[in-house]
């Protein structure tokens, strides 16, 4: 009697531990095509990929919030015409963020860059230029990621943070395609 009550308990926790893992493999599809859903619902994230070499878009904020974010940071009033963060991160705990401001014109944009890259080699902070996918930018190490760099893309100044080596796959992506 007892080792049929053993088999009993043994069957039903085999049984929870069944659909234990079943909710959790549903909630993790679920997240995912919410993210993706979200992403492709929004036309303001339209030209944003969803993932990025392993890399998964879990936070996005633009507009006048994500302006008032950038300011905050620069602890300036920034004359933008939009703004956008996107966060990433992959399965290991790396982590993508991408601060994304535009201006109201390549000349505009080129003066805030310009002012940033000035006020970056004025408070003596490590900088180095670089070229990466086809692009002049700027290297710094720190501010809690491995790898900081930021560029100028027509008439948009932008600024990658990641737990990656700046020739990573991701970064290289990145780039190359904003």
């Amino acid at each position: 009697m007892s080792s049929e009550k053993n088999r009993k308990k043994i069957s039903l926790l085999a049984i929870a531990g069944f659909l234990a893992l079943l909710l959790v493999s549903l909630t993790f599809l679920n997240y995912r095509s919410a993210i993706i859903k979200s992403s492709e619902a929004s036309e303001n994230f339209s030209d944003f990929p969803v993932e990025i070499k392993g890399y998964y878009l879990i936070e996005k904020v633009h507009g006048e919030k994500a302006i008032k974010i950038l300011s905050e940071m620069h602890k300036a009033e920034l004359e933008l015409k939009n703004a956008y963060i996107l966060r990433y991160i992959n399965e290991a705990g790396g982590e993508i963020a991408v601060y994304i401001a535009v201006a109201e014109s390549k000349n505009k944009a080129e003066e805030l860059f310009e002012r940033m890259t000035e006020r970056i080699k004025n408070s003596n902070i490590e900088i180095e230029e670089i070229e990466v996918g086809g692009k002049k930018a700027y290297f710094l190490p720190g501010f809690g990621f491995e790898s900081n760099i930021y560029y100028l893309s027509e008439n948009r100044v932008i600024w990658v943070s990641a737990n990656e080596n700046i020739e990573s796959p991701a970064i290289r992506e990145i780039v190359e395609n904003l």
